[in-house]
């Protein structure tokens, strides 16, 4: 609002206030519809132009069927939409993330993943990040979908919930670049997931995140840090404090600001709390 008011007493050429409200829609949800009711003009000026930078999180059943209906009443808005969460895998869930083929990013469970991969023609041809929540053997389906190997080979940034499945692609995963789990932090256990990434010659950055409490341990986070280093040279560690959500730094990360990946640090072991900025707010809740 305060960026509203600014405009105001301030006024722009048309484009710079559209880059502008392209910002601002990244940032907040809440801005994102402070745009929409500042004017007829600019509501139809913003409306779709923005949506490609909203963070779109669908939260409940409720908030699903609303903008599943939105979605069959405007099928072109389905195209502007680049960044979804969405924790369901019912129907109505699968029916939204068919129709947004244009997606960069996106979290879901593995049942989602295997229905955009058995599509008769794949359209997800944009989809570089991947957020997958499904824990247990989540890729066992998908693999079997007819254009999972497409689908794998244009991921560039994979974040699991939990430490690396036994079913992990790392053949398939040719293009990825950055990625990141959660485990604890034993040098045994995190040996047996690094050991199956040796040949991954496109990853760059292996992010593990741990809500391990670096206050009570007797090594210090530096000589921690170093020891992991010597497993493999891509791995950092990234302590999760409480005020950590998976959301929030899937926000982080769609919004391009501090992401896991650009705040872990080879030589010692980062803490990270909330998202960048506290608007978790969904498009749709």
């Amino acid at each position: 609002m305060l960026v509203l008011s600014f405009l105001v007493m301030n006024p722009l050429p048309n484009e710079l206030v559209l880059e502008v409200a392209k910002h601002a829609a990244a940032g907040s949800q809440a801005e994102y519809r402070s745009w929409l009711l500042l004017s007829r003009g600019w509501y139809h000026a913003v409306r779709l132009v923005c949506l490609g930078h909203v963070p779109v999180s669908l939260f409940s059943s409720r908030a699903v069927d609303s903008f599943l209906a939105l979605l069959e009443k405007y099928p072109n808005i389905a195209s502007f939409v680049h960044h979804l969460w969405i924790p369901a895998s019912n129907k109505a869930d699968i029916a939204i993330a068919r129709a947004c083929t244009h997606l960069v990013s996106l979290a879901c469970q593995s049942r989602i993943l295997e229905s955009i991969s058995s599509m008769p023609t794949f359209l997800h041809t944009s989809l570089r990040e991947l957020t997958i929540m499904t824990v247990w053997s989540p890729w066992e389906r998908v693999l079997f979908a007819p254009h999972a190997l497409q689908l794998c080979a244009q991921i560039t940034h994979l974040r699991h919930f939990e430490g690396l499945p036994p079913d992990f692609p790392t053949n398939q995963l040719s293009s990825l670049q950055y990625l990141s789990f959660a485990s604890f932090i034993y040098r045994d256990f995190i040996m047996k997931h690094v050991a199956r990434l040796g040949d991954m010659t496109a990853l760059e950055s292996i992010v593990v995140t741990t809500s391990w409490q670096k206050d009570t341990s007797a090594m210090r986070p530096q000589t921690l840090a170093k020891a992991l280093q010597a497993i493999d040279r891509r791995l950092k560690v990234v302590h999760t404090l409480k005020a950590f959500t998976e959301l929030g730094a899937w926000l982080d990360r769609s919004r391009l600001e501090r992401c896991l990946w650009s705040v872990a640090r080879p030589d010692t072991i980062v803490a990270v709390g909330p998202p960048q900025r506290s608007d978790y707010d969904a498009l749709c809740t």
